[in-house]
């Protein structure tokens, strides 16, 4: 890869000529770059910086550094309510922003309010609750601008279906009431938790195309659940799925359904439609689909109250208690049966309220440019949740409906949320009564006009055209919960998003590279036909990295890749490969397990007379690579910086094959061998049966223990528990528990404790997954080659540029972190040169060689990054840098296969 690479390949010599690292700065040769180990970590240090960058990646403390403890305190109250910040400068222009959004929304939530109870099972007037105390609470705590906090559609029909599951809300209303309470309190709970513990990241699992999924799902079935009162049936079923909906809808055809509620419901269904169409048409009238169900709620009830329509079967919202929220804080259970039943739906419904509200801010803080602490947010959205709890409230979070009206309303701040808490104060002071009469056909009507908006078809469409496993997800998703209920849907979804997960670890992507054209690049022979393979060599390149997942995997798949070459050349009588050499750039992080695969594939090698070379190792994996002893079996000057460097270092020789080499096929292996010990087994113990066993009479029981004892002995490998702690902590704490496991328990406890260590190495790949590394690369000295800072602390940056490289896959899991790290990068540079007076950034160059894929949710993050870029007049280069050097053009320049087909789809 590198271009101090010739074009030329050099010609088979009869000698191989192995050049260590004391030649590579003879005459003959280029300069070449030595492969830098970073310095060594004490254990101490090495948990910090993992602590850290886990748990406190956004430096939260950044601000109290250097300030007196008078200012410490002020910024600690400021960070609990970031309105004591954004106050000081707050004024009349502000206000009258938010004074006009506020009655905005407001004129939208409570007719909404009233019919989201409904679909909660709960009475009207909890709805209006749950738009008064709640963005009351979040005003004062929240940092998000443009939010409109209250009940949602998706939260209301979740929490309805996982409460009535447990309690019928016809036969025990009050005991109802109290288990929603105590799921909104323990929702609050979850999310005020995940926040404290800055554990925000776990809401990322579930994808983009999960959650359009999801979404449309639950739109449907929330449409299909208002046919009840839009075609006035008195007896509906209780099951969501679309067939049991069906079925209760057809079967009472004859006799259920009420022609006058049916046209009420259908006029206004179609003027809300019609207002929709309004705003959507023409952005400055976003105010007529705003005020649309107001409208649709006065006219319709005035209609009903005139006519006395309820007397001929139209059914109408009755009574709505009057005045503010009462205390509930009795009511929520803290003991007995219903405690954990409404923790359960607690966790489940905050889960699905968070994951929308920090979804709707980021959206908008975007799309305005200013940082959305998501931790803080769970923070305040779990406060909230808490209060509403114990004033009558059920589970509120940000509305995307409301929020979109909010912002294009013009709102400023939260103060939006206070306007609208106001006006709902209002409505349940003086103005519930009038709402006596407001037909349920109505609130139908609102509601499905407002869920019409969470099917996304274009979304779904642009999901297919990127990535056919999201849309799988995606499907997964809509079909589990319109077939089934939300639940299903949602377990679904996670399952598929994790499963895509651990599939690209299991079986991660290779390829056989060639060199290009006129240049000194290697690349993948499938993305570029035009490449061509070197004589003698075969390079392959892992896209992965390497775990105990895949290392097994990883090595058959190499070996596999040489016989295929071998055969190739041998049928074209071409000479054999007498060099293999692995560009690891894309692998970012290897264990035991990889290391051991790495060392059975440089012992089969071998044999074969092929010798190993790797190229490109990063700064982790070079470390392990040291720590293990590998780097010393193969040789230094068997690791190179780039592959360009590799193919000019080696010369190609003639060697013959190894007759004795073969691979085996492990499956064939294990039953061969299985058959083999059986019938040695048995042949033995017949031979012992019949002739021999009179002779253990004697035979003392101590030589029994004795021979026991020095057979297990050699079971207990101190080296590799050693080497275990050198290379990974991770592992080292999975063998750890698995030996005291055994030890001070049982062989049972150990065997369980090892399955759960297992897990735990699964949570490191999550974790890997979720939070991946990125680097700061500068150029290495008389090279063109940029690499990681922090390994070669000789590379320097390039003045106006940052160059970040971002090591790993860009997936739903890792999208928000990677984006909000990227710019912490640019915001760390900025500052850094401000200080010493040195010219900002003007490009930011994003070195993605080792993103081996990309979906939906990482498209989407790249976006933002982008329009986040142009507003600070940052040029955001899609460079994908080539990992020897730096191609400074406005386009795309080596993205992999998978990840330009993507790109070039979205």
């Amino acid at each position: 890869m590198g271009p101090h690479s010739t074009d030329e390949v050099p010609e088979a010599k009869e000698d191989i000529r192995s050049l260590s690292s004391s030649h590579r700065h003879t005459t003959n040769l280029p300069y070449m770059h030595k492969v830098g180990v970073p310095p060594k970590q004490n254990l101490f240090k090495e948990f910090k910086t993992t602590v850290k960058e886990t748990f406190f990646a956004d430096d939260p403390l950044r601000s109290f550094k250097d300030q007196s403890k008078s200012r410490k305190f002020i910024l600690g109250i400021q960070a609990i309510f970031p309105i004591l910040e954004w106050g000081r400068s707050y004024n009349l222009t502000k206000f009258r922003g938010d004074l006009i959004a506020g009655l905005t929304i407001a004129s939208l939530c409570i007719p909404q309010d009233i019919g989201y109870a409904k679909l909660a099972s709960l009475e009207p007037q909890y709805g209006l609750y749950s738009s008064f105390v709640p963005p009351l609470i979040y005003a004062f705590m929240g940092s998000s601008r443009d939010i409109a906090i209250g009940p949602v559609a998706v939260v209301s029909l979740l929490l309805g279906s996982l409460l009535r599951a447990e309690i019928d809300p016809t036969e025990n209303p009050a005991e109802y009431l109290r288990l929603a309470f105590t799921a909104t309190f323990f929702a609050g709970i979850t999310q005020a938790t995940l926040g404290f513990f800055r554990l925000g990241f776990l809401i990322d699992f579930l994808s983009h195309a999960a959650i359009v999924g999801f979404m449309g799902g639950a739109a449907i079935t929330i449409a299909l659940q208002q046919l009840k009162g839009f075609l006035g049936i008195k007896n509906f079923t209780k099951e969501t799925d679309i067939i049991s909906v069906m079925r209760s809808v057809w079967g009472s055809v004859h006799h259920g359904w009420n022609w006058q509620t049916i046209v009420i419901g259908a006029t206004f269904l179609g003027f809300l439609l019609f207002a929709k169409y309004i705003g959507k048409k023409n952005k400055k009238f976003f105010w007529v689909p705003a005020i649309a169900p107001l409208i649709s709620v006065i006219l319709s009830t005035f209609f009903v109250y005139i006519t006395r329509a309820d007397k001929k079967g139209v059914q109408i919202v009755k009574h709505i208690d009057k005045g503010i929220n009462p205390s509930s804080a009795s009511q929520i259970y803290f003991s007995g049966v219903y405690l954990l039943k409404g923790f359960k739906i607690g966790v489940v419904a905050g889960l699905i309220a968070l994951t929308e509200a920090v979804a709707i801010g980021r959206t908008f803080a975007s799309m305005k440019d200013y940082q959305l602490d998501g931790n803080k947010e769970m923070v305040a959205l779990g406060a909230m949740n808490i209060v509403g709890s114990m004033t009558s409230c059920y589970v509120a979070t940000g509305s995307f409906s409301r929020s979109a009206v909010n912002y294009m309303a013009g709102c400023r701040t939260a103060v939006s949320n206070i306007v609208m808490s106001c006006v709902v104060f209002l409505t349940l002071e003086f103005i519930t009564p009038l709402f006596k009469y407001t037909p349920n056909a109505i609130l139908a009507s609102i509601i499905i006009s407002a869920v019409i908006g969470l099917i996304d078809y274009d979304a779904a469409i642009l999901i297919w055209k990127i990535d056919k496993f999201d849309f799988v997800a995606c499907m997964g998703a809509f079909f589990g919960v319109v077939f089934k209920s939300v639940e299903i849907g949602l377990l679904i979804a996670v399952a598929i998003s994790f499963a895509k997960i651990l599939l690209q670890v299991t079986r991660p992507r290779t390829a056989i590279l060639g060199k290009l054209p006129r240049t000194t690049v290697y690349r993948n022979i499938q993305q570029y036909p035009e490449a061509t393979k070197i004589p003698g060599l075969l390079i392959v390149r892992i896209d992965s990295a390497i775990y105990f997942s895949n290392s097994n995997y990883v090595k058959e798949r190499i070996l596999r890749w040489l016989t295929d070459e071998e055969e190739h050349l041998k049928e074209a009588n071409l000479p054999r490969v007498q060099f293999l050499i692995v560009e690891m750039s894309p692998v970012t992080d290897i264990d035991t397990s990889g290391i051991h695969a790495l060392e059975e594939l440089y012992r089969s090698l071998l044999k074969r007379d092929v010798k190993l070379v790797l190229a490109n190792p990063g700064q982790v994996v070079i470390d392990k690579l040291h720590a293990s002893k590998f780097a010393d079996d193969i040789g230094e000057d068997k690791i190179f910086l780039t592959v360009g460097d590799a193919v000019e270092a080696v010369a190609i020789g003639r060697t013959f094959a190894s007759m004795k080499d073969y691979q085996p096929d492990g499956n064939k292996e294990m039953v061969a061998l299985g058959e083999m010990n059986i019938v040695a087994i048995n042949y033995m113990v017949f031979l012992t049966l019949e002739f021999i066993t009179p002779l253990f009479k004697y035979t003392p029981n101590a030589i029994l223990d004795s021979i026991i004892i020095s057979g297990v002995i050699g079971l207990i490998d101190y080296e590799a528990a050693i080497l275990i702690w050198k290379i990974d902590k991770f592992d080292f704490v999975a063998c750890m528990g698995a030996f005291f496991g055994v030890v001070f328990s049982s062989v049972e406890i150990g065997l369980l404790i090892a399955a759960k260590d297992q897990d735990i190495c699964y949570l490191e790949i999550l974790l890997q997954f979720t939070m991946p590394r990125t680097a700061i690369l500068g150029r290495l000295p008389r090279t063109t080659v940029y690499r990681n800072i922090q390994q070669y602390p000789e590379a320097t940056k390039i003045p106006g540029l940052l160059i970040v490289r971002v090591d790993s896959a860009i997936y739903f899991s890792n999208s928000i972190y990677v984006k909000e790290r990227i710019l912490r990068w640019l915001t760390d540079e900025e500052e850094q040169l401000k200080e010493a007076n040195l010219p900002r950034v003007q490009f930011l160059i994003v070195e993605m060689s080792p993103v081996t894929d990309i979906d939906t949710s990482g498209i989407h993050a790249l976006e933002e990054l982008h329009r986040s870029f142009l507003k600070r007049d940052v040029k955001l280069r899609d460079y994908l840098i080539e990992s020897s050097h730096v191609v400074v053009h406005l386009v795309l320049a080596n993205p992999g296969q998978v990840v330009i087909d993507k790109l070039h789809a979205s």
